[in-house]
Formats: C-alpha cells, sequence, structure tokens
C-alpha cells in the first residue's frame, strides 16, 4: 500500500520513482528517467519494491529544489550559515513546502520551476546548498523514506506540507546566481593534438585543485572545455573522460563519486555541441 502522503503527491503531478535503502541507486536501471506520477504505475513499484525509499524527479515533476546541508558527519560545509547569510542580503525566501533530511538533519526547500534556464549540482548556489536540476541531479528523497546511512527519517515540517502550502516561484536572486555559465572562448586554430593533450592534463589537475565547495562545478566546467577539444577532433573522447575522471576521482569524496561522471559527460556534451 502506498504511503498516503506520497499518494497525495501524485494528485500535484509529482513524478516519484523507487530507491535503494541502502544506497542511492534507483532500483532499476533507468529509474529516474521513468519517473511517474501515474499511481498505477507507482503502486506497482511499491509491491516490487516494498522497502523503498522514494525521490522525485525535479524536470517531470516541474519543481525547482534546495537542499540545504547541516554541518556535521555527513557535510562539511553549513547550508544552514550560508543560506542565513543569502537571506540577509537577498531578503526572506518565500513560504512553500520544507522537508527535514533523514541524513544530517537538513532542510529541503521546494520552488515552482517555470522553465528558467539554471545551473545545479551540489553546492551550486554556495557550499553547502545543493541545487537540483532539469534533467535529474539532486532528485529530492521524500518522506516516508530512510536515509541510507544514518536510519533517519525524512518527514515534512509541521504546516509546510505541499497539502498545506503551495509551490511559491523560483525568487529572481536565486534565477539570476545560477544562470547558465557562459561558453568559454578557445581559439582552436592554434591548438595541435599535442597541445590539446597538454590542456587535457591541466585541466584535469584544475580539477584536483579545485576548492572546497566547487569541485562539482570545476568538474563541469573542465568536461565542457575538454568537449570543446573533442568536437574540434584534436582529442578523444574516451580520453578526455578517463583522465578527468580519475582526476575527479582524488578530489570528490568517497560517498559523492556517484555524481562524478554523469557531471563529466554533460560537460563533455555541452563542450562538444557549442558553436
Amino acid at each position: 500500500m502506498l504511503p498516503p502522503e506520497l499518494t497525495y503527491l501524485l494528485t500535484l503531478d509529482w513524478h516519484v520513482f523507487p530507491v535503494s535503502r541502502t544506497s542511492k541507486h534507483g532500483c532499476f536501471k533507468g529509474a529516474a528517467a521513468s519517473a511517474s506520477a501515474d499511481i498505477k504505475q507507482v503502486f506497482e513499484w511499491s509491491k516490487q519494491f516494498p522497502d523503498c525509499n522514494w525521490r522525485a524527479h525535479p524536470g517531470k515533476s516541474k519543481l525547482f529544489f534546495l537542499d540545504v546541508d547541516k554541518a556535521g558527519d555527513l557535510h562539511d560545509n553549513d547550508g544552514f550559515a550560508t543560506i542565513q547569510r543569502l537571506i540577509s542580503k537577498h531578503g526572506p525566501l518565500p513560504s512553500g513546502p520544507r522537508l527535514i533530511t533523514g541524513g544530517s538533519g537538513g532542510e529541503g526547500v521546494f520552488f515552482r520551476w517555470e522553465g528558467q534556464e539554471m545551473r545545479g549540482g551540489p553546492n551550486a548556489l554556495a557550499p553547502g546548498i545543493d541545487v537540483s536540476t532539469v534533467r535529474g541531479a539532486v532528485c529530492p528523497t521524500l518522506p516516508p523514506s530512510i536515509h541510507q546511512r544514518t536510519g533517519g527519517a525524512y518527514r515534512w515540517r509541521r504546516g509546510y506540507e505541499p497539502w498545506n502550502v503551495s509551490l511559491p516561484s523560483i525568487p529572481q536572486w536565486i534565477v539570476t546566481e545560477l544562470k547558465p555559465l557562459p561558453v568559454p572562448e578557445v581559439d582552436l586554430s592554434a591548438i595541435t593534438e599535442s597541445a590539446a593533450a597538454t590542456k587535457l592534463n591541466y585541466y584535469a589537475q584544475d580539477i584536483i585543485n579545485a576548492p572546497s565547495g566547487l569541485s562539482n562545478r570545476t568538474i563541469f566546467g573542465k568536461s565542457f572545455k575538454s568537449g570543446i577539444l573533442v568536437g574540434a577532433g584534436l582529442l578523444s573522447y574516451q580520453e578526455a573522460e578517463t583522465v578527468l575522471y580519475h582526476a575527479a576521482l582524488q578530489r570528490v569524496k568517497p560517498e559523492k563519486r556517484g555524481g562524478i561522471m554523469p557531471s563529466i559527460r554533460s560537460g563533455l556534451r555541452g563542450g562538444m555541441s557549442a558553436k
């Protein structure tokens, strides 16, 4: 039987998918891409994976989500202190759905996505604040899920459940802060294959030396630049992917390494298609 709070989200057209309670992986290959608001489909998943956690797909659900980390054993950065500094600068966030995470006891903040193009990923807004993306990076875990490491329960903050408060629009200052980065200009006419390989190694070193809170942004940015070289035929895709991946392994904490390859591949694809 589906939890009532999950069933209600389906009536709001939130698209959900089942996730393992022992890892962050979907219960089957392509689970996130298969996210559904069809109650029959979700019920079938609940029977097939009776002890699963649940996540929402941001893009399909028209959601924008901020995951505000609480500093402690699971997170080095204090997202609560960061968000307070941002609020002091830009004003309070509008009232909307809020949940308390089962890991660090952080907070999930939900908004209505209205088609804006924005960057996302771990620490995208600022250190300690992860940001959802349309394609499904940083998918919010939903109550009544249980955190895979701490065993803590995810729960809606009282009075801020999605059935008690509607989704507000994303504040304009957040949209501005997360606007897509400009496409880096690269003069390909003066680059040889040997020079391109050297640049790739420099990009890898930049990833290894990325400052705290900016590792994911650096991985994407350097992958994008590498993708430009791949698209120009100066590097092989496999070489770029391999070098960047091994560099990222040296920078990213073990518990966050699952997001490395999606960031690299997204950056490479973006660079390859840049005009």
